[in-house]
């Protein structure tokens, strides 16, 4: 069956019908504003589309990589509370044991790798011209192994405190996004006062981690692990 050609100015008049204009509020009713927010599911629309695989963050995949070429490094590992917590709010798969064996990889590796340069320091140059400065051996290598411990635990302790910091990030950047949430859930009320309406609209247009908390709960509303949407937001 041939498909009928539409023209443009055919589709420019069907749009016109569709589009609201403020300056005549008597021109729409309130069902059609209502039907106006709309939260496209696109995952849906084709049974064809393949299921994409979250990525995880480069920091998880490193952790992983190591604690599945080492793993006795992270053997008998748990979280503290505290990062617990931190690996929690950021979502991420990672567990103790993984954590802990990527940390004593980079602890031995930055050692290593330390002790190496520190020795060539010494055997070069730059180690001659310390040990003439200092008129001792024994101060010299103490000059150049000095910075090389320090630059190791900076490195260390930036590993090890990494989930921390990036939960107290996201913590900003959400902080910044939540009035626009709101911003976006009372735009939906005005229009039509449906809880469950506004929270999805806002879900969908808002930007951070909290809408992407938002969408967590819309969903498990969908699949019954909350009773109703409220619940899902007291525990938010």
């Amino acid at each position: 069956m041939p498909e009928e050609k539409v023209s443009r100015k055919d589709l420019r008049e069907q749009r016109k019908r569709f589009e609201f204009d403020p300056s005549k509020p008597k021109d729409i009713s309130p069902g059609e504003m209502y039907r106006q927010i709309k939260v496209p599911r696109v995952e849906f629309e084709s049974e064809e589309k393949a299921i994409e695989k979250q990525k995880l963050p480069a920091f998880v995949s490193f952790c992983k990589g190591i604690h599945k070429a080492f793993p006795s490094f992270g053997k008998n590992a748990s979280f503290t509370p505290k990062y617990r917590e931190a690996i929690e709010f950021l979502n991420w798969n990672l567990s103790a044991e993984e954590f802990a064996s990527a940390s004593k990889f980079v602890l031995y590796a930055s050692a290593v790798i330390g002790f190496i340069t520190a020795i060539a320091l010494i055997l070069s140059p730059i180690g001659e011209a310390v040990a003439d400065y200092t008129k001792l051996a024994e101060l010299s290598a103490l000059f150049i192994f000095a910075p090389i411990i320090v630059a190791v635990l900076i490195v260390v302790n930036y590993f090890q405190n990494y989930p921390i910091n990036a939960a107290r990030i996201e913590q900003y950047k959400s902080l910044t996004y939540v009035p626009e949430i709101v911003g976006y859930l009372i735009m939906s009320m005005k229009l039509v006062p449906n809880l469950e309406k506004a929270v999805e609209f806002a879900a969908e247009h808002g930007r951070g981690k909290i809408a992407v908390e938002l969408q967590e709960i819309i969903w498990k509303v969908q699949i019954g692990l909350y009773s109703s949407l409220a619940e899902g937001l007291d525990d938010l």
